[in-house]
């Protein structure tokens, strides 16, 4: 299926959809890897409200770097892998600008998707699908693979999208010798936000988010940039990477699509803000957390040290 849409979707195209909810087993098997957290929310709770765009620390690195961010484009129901990845380049970003670890380029959609496709998932086929949680788990328990283990520029879109379809179309997933590479760099813990504060109070504290739902933006953006919500006959995962506040309360949340940087129209806020983006109400991000498939990553294990 080519220009992906799920708003678009209607009858048998239904089946192809992106994103399929997660099973109680999936929620489960993410909890088991989890085990006791260390994460301490109670202190990422203690942070003052600070409006958040973590997409300009990535930027900032690939600026420094002499390279352009630019929007991902699928072209199939791969938009789990699509999320994922973008979250996985905020978080090794993140790291970067603190000097916590050398810049080693971005991750691949191929080792996101199939990883919870076929290792987590144990559903490989020519069809099209996953969920954010068993992509979460993939990052935890196989790792993260990055575009130059694959041999792929920074900058591949297709490629990668390519190899995904084809690797989740195999019983092996991703074969041996990538999986081993992939395996160096793992994901340390993953936090599904119970409040909508909580989830706030996660990208503030440089976690990106991934969430699955059938609640999907329009692309219509008010004079906000914000852009209203609404149910599709199928679903859809994004990247969660910003928030912004009005007296103290979450306002306004920053998603990521991965349909090109044509998609979304009218006003920008920030003007710079990413093309194919747009921001969505707390009361509509609480919506799609109700899918019960929200994931906040938080930090990573395995990146070179500068």
């Amino acid at each position: 299926m080519s220009n992906y849409d799920p708003l678009q979707l209607d009858g048998d195209d239904v089946l192809h959809s992106g994103w399929i909810p997660p099973s109680d087993s999936d929620r489960a098997q993410l909890n088991m890897m989890r085990g006791a957290s260390a994460t301490d929310l109670d202190k990422i709770m203690d942070q003052q409200p600070q409006d958040t765009y973590l997409w300009l620390v990535l930027w900032t690195v690939l600026k420094q770097r002499g390279q352009r961010w630019k929007p991902q484009y699928q072209k199939y129901g791969t938009c789990v892998g699509q999320a994922l990845k973008l979250a996985l380049d905020h978080l090794a970003a993140l790291n970067t600008l603190l000097s916590l670890s050398q810049w080693e380029g971005r991750f691949s959609v191929a080792g996101a998707y199939t990883f919870s496709r076929v290792e987590i998932g144990g559903q490989p086929g020519r069809w099209e699908g996953s969920n954010g949680y068993q992509a979460a788990a993939g990052a935890m328990k196989y790792g993260c693979l990055l575009l130059s283990d694959i041999g792929l520029p920074d900058d591949d879109l297709d490629n990668d999208e390519n190899l995904a379809m084809k690797w989740t179309s195999s019983r092996q997933g991703v074969p041996q010798e990538y999986e081993d590479k992939a395996g160096r760099i793992l994901v340390l813990d993953v936090v599904t936000p119970d409040s909508i504060m909580l989830a706030a109070k996660l990208i503030q504290a440089g976690s990106p988010q991934i969430v699955g739902t059938t609640y999907i933006p329009t692309g219509q953006r008010n004079a906000d940039g914000i852009s209203p919500c609404r149910r599709s006959r199928g679903g859809h995962e994004m990247c969660v990477d910003g928030v912004r506040y009005k007296n103290g309360q979450p306002w306004c949340f920053h998603q990521q699509n991965s349909w090109s940087e044509n998609w979304g129209s009218g006003p920008a806020y920030p003007v710079d803000m990413p093309p194919g983006g747009v921001w969505i109400s707390a009361a509509d991000y609480w919506q799609q957390i109700q899918d019960r498939d929200s994931s906040s990553l938080i930090g990573m294990h395995g990146l070179k040290f500068v």
